[in-house]
């Protein structure tokens, strides 16, 4: 056993960690803490006995937020599962680090309500047949799908989470500023329910956070004064409900960091035409390491954004036949993805011609060098992902077609850098600075 104590420091080697288990559901008759049950007051709801469960120890908590999402807000993940989602019936002071009897993947909540586990996010409920089947990863998942789809403006949610009863908990896209204590702006006949962000993001883009905040200012929107639609342990219980973890959440993620996934590949929808685009996004918690074009080299090139490859597509030679220029001049992105952070560098915001282009990585470490062109990948010299010099994305551009702008698709090109782990910034593209994607 692993055991912290809140307030004192603790360390711990991670390989002490124990894997999550599959547990059935105990009878709450004989054995209340094995129920993945809760009660309210004198009501109680449990899973049907005998029902199958994942059942996690607080070090895989912390160890597989940072291996899907990140380490930049792991303590705040775990400072909330920790207040919402921790097994009532299993005294927690002090806190076993190694206790599976810790966490239940499928916590029923203690109003009762359908959002289950650790985060206590709106959910498939559990059934009589073998329970919901759901693993610590879907949890995670859930949980920022909810925060990205609600607390934010849908960025990063596939349709797949949409569909999802989390994607689907918010009456619309709060967009919520990431600055603790400022309200989320809500329908004036909701309001009420709308809440404020509990937490200010490290990450980049930004988890937003949001939920019941009573006592911090609203700057000139209401404070929410009923149930939220966001986590809300403030409300009920205290401004400090959720931070009173903090030590402990630390503990935990410091002392059990996560192990990075291998890469996945994702393909974009081929497309064909001049200017065409072809997108491959990463999903929500993973980054941009790779971006290839099929044809390599074909098209205008490659344009690599915020957790996104885009492969864009150019005009066929006139005087070819229809069929033949389709399917030849038919672009796809495909992007490689794993946990790993990286940042992308962009060479300028307008497109330049007549010179030397480059986009350094301050880190030193380039994953790879793209080039985009509206005027086709021959001005990138017929090559859209190429090999750094040192840390150093360069390409010569010489003269292009194309009028001259201030901005947008103009004659020449631009480069792209895609760097390893790099400094916060603010979330936009800067000449030659970076941006974590």
């Amino acid at each position: 056993m692993i055991w912290l104590m809140f307030g004192m420091p603790f360390f711990a080697i991670a390989e002490t960690c124990p894997a999550c288990e599959l547990r059935s559901n105990t009878d709450p008759a004989t054995n209340q803490a094995g129920s993945c049950g809760s009660c309210n007051g004198g009501t109680c709801k449990y899973p049907p006995p005998g029902t199958q469960s994942w059942w996690c120890p607080p070090c895989q908590i912390a160890r597989k937020w940072q291996e899907k999402v990140g380490t930049e807000d792991c303590w705040k993940a775990v400072a909330i599962a920790l207040g919402e989602g921790i097994n009532p019936f299993v005294p927690a002071t002090p806190l076993d680090a190694t206790d599976p009897s810790h966490f239940c993947v499928d916590q029923v909540a203690w109003d009762q309500f359908d959002t289950l586990g650790p985060w206590q996010v709106k959910t498939t409920p559990i059934n009589s047949a073998g329970g919901t089947g759901f693993t610590i990863d879907r949890r995670i998942e859930e949980a920022t799908t909810y925060m990205r789809q609600c607390c934010g403006d849908g960025a990063g949610v596939t349709d797949e989470q949409k569909a999802w009863p989390a994607g689907q908990a918010c009456y619309s896209h709060l967009e919520c500023p990431n600055e603790i204590g400022h309200a989320c702006q809500g329908p004036a006949d909701v309001q009420a329910r709308t809440p404020t962000t509990i937490f200010t993001s490290a990450a980049s883009p930004p988890l937003l956070w949001c939920g019941a905040n009573h006592e911090s200012p609203a700057y000139g929107v209401p404070v929410a004064t009923a149930a939220t639609y966001g986590w809300t342990g403030r409300l009920w219980h205290g401004a400090t409900y959720y931070s009173q973890h903090e030590t402990v959440a630390r503990q935990l993620c410091e002392n059990f960091p996560g192990v990075p996934e291998g890469p996945s590949t994702y393909e974009g929808v081929p497309c064909h035409g001049d200017d065409c685009l072809s997108e491959a996004a990463c999903p929500v918690g993973t980054s941009l390491i790779d971006c290839e074009s099929e044809p390599a080299n074909g098209g205008d090139g490659i344009q690599i954004e915020s957790g996104k490859c885009i492969a864009r597509g150019a005009s066929a030679p006139s005087n070819r036949r229809r069929s033949r220029r389709r399917s030849r001049h038919t672009i796809q992105a495909i992007a490689s993805c794993s946990s790993a952070t990286t940042s992308v560098v962009v060479s300028s915001p307008i497109y330049l011609d007549n010179q030397d282009i480059s986009a350094e990585c301050a880190t030193g470490n380039v994953l790879g060098c793209y080039c985009h062109s509206a005027w086709t990948s021959s001005v990138c010299g017929g090559t859209t992902e190429f090999a750094p010099t040192g840390s150093v994305c360069k390409k010569t551009i010489g003269g292009s077609s194309g009028r001259r702008r201030g901005a947008g698709a103009g004659a020449g090109a631009k480069v792209y850098a895609l760097c390893g782990a790099a400094r916060r910034l603010n979330g936009t593209a800067h000449l030659n600075q970076t941006i974590l994607v």
